[in-house]
């Protein structure tokens, strides 16, 4: 089976969801994905676009990229870690976007996401697969907003008042931590894109369009939440441990979002047995419930400080 269009992939996700429809291991292996829902379509206009890409919009792609990275990287690993990704696995889904001689419009193809996600999906039967890959073929296409990232400001291909195909596509989203996951980056790259031309008069991916307000507010919002910092009272896994000095342990610990960060735990700021507690956490490979204050800067987490171990 192969579904291209928008409305193929709402409509496969219609006879699952409401005729019961199921899929075998042998019909995800036949399972294909092409069309608009197998590429990027990126369409800037503005005085500054007309068949250059300034640096700042190369940049935008390039963050683009890199969040589809994460995105490749947490269905494979478990993990919004890029650096976990072998050199085949990063080739496999990297970006070669293609730009129009005489235009600003970029193109890139997806076909190697697809080969990716069908074999690295575990634990899901059939039907979970082929659904899961066609929530990910709508919103990489720009076709609407799964989870709402977007909000308001993105005129998504589906109007809002056509809410029985908009619940169709919620039914089949819920609890789906790969296609939010997906959403969440493809939202951050795009976000960098539309900031790399924050002076163009619209920006389009695929069936996405952003106007000139849009473009704007987007733009506001960013600088607004560019920077910010939370308190985490979480369960985290302890990947890594080492003693830095008689005084320093140093581990890399990951949330339950699978977001990753080291942190360096200051002796004397702590219990002696606190400290074990995170040393037997790491040796049994078991999760311990921290609170953890971190800083984050454009989605990434940069500054991290464990507060308590409960």
């Amino acid at each position: 089976m192969r579904i291209e269009s928008v409305e193929d992939a709402i409509e496969l996700l219609r006879v699952i969801h409401e005729d019961g429809v199921q899929f075998s291991e042998e019909d995800v292996e036949a399972f294909d994905i092409g069309g608009e829902l197998a590429k990027i379509f990126i369409k800037i206009t503005g005085e500054n676009y007309h068949g250059t890409v300034p640096g700042e919009l190369a940049r935008g792609l390039w963050e683009y990229q890199q969040e589809l990275y994460r995105a490749g990287a947490f269905v494979l690993t478990g993990a919004l870690d890029y650096r976990r990704l072998s050199p085949e696995q990063r080739q496999s889904l990297e970006l070669v976007f293609k730009i129009a001689e005489g235009s600003t419009n970029a193109e890139a193809e997806t076909q190697g996401y697809w080969a990716v996600l069908k074999h690295a999906l575990q634990g899901m039967t059939g039907t979970q697969k082929v659904v899961t890959m066609t929530l990910v073929g709508l919103i990489l296409a720009g076709a609407l907003t799964v989870y709402g990232v977007h909000g308001q400001m993105t005129q998504v291909a589906l109007a809002k008042e056509n809410t029985a195909q908009m619940d169709v596509v919620r039914k089949a989203a819920e609890g789906n931590k790969i296609a939010k996951t997906v959403e969440e980056s493809n939202d951050r790259g795009i976000t960098s894109v539309i900031k790399g031309a924050a002076d163009a008069e619209s920006v389009t991916v695929n069936r996405a369009h952003y106007d000139r307000e849009a473009i704007e507010e987007i733009t506001r919002r960013t600088e607004r939440t560019q920077s910010s910092a939370e308190v985490l009272s979480e369960p985290f896994r302890v990947f890594s441990i080492e003693a830095k000095d008689h005084a320093r342990t140093k581990c890399v610990l990951a949330a339950p979002d699978g977001r990753e960060f080291s942190v360096t735990i200051d002796h004397d700021d702590f219990l002696p047995d606190d400290v074990a507690k995170i040393w037997a956490a790491a040796r049994d490979r078991a999760t311990i419930t921290l609170e953890v204050h971190i800083k984050t800067l454009k989605g990434n987490i940069r500054r991290a400080q464990i507060l308590s171990v409960e």
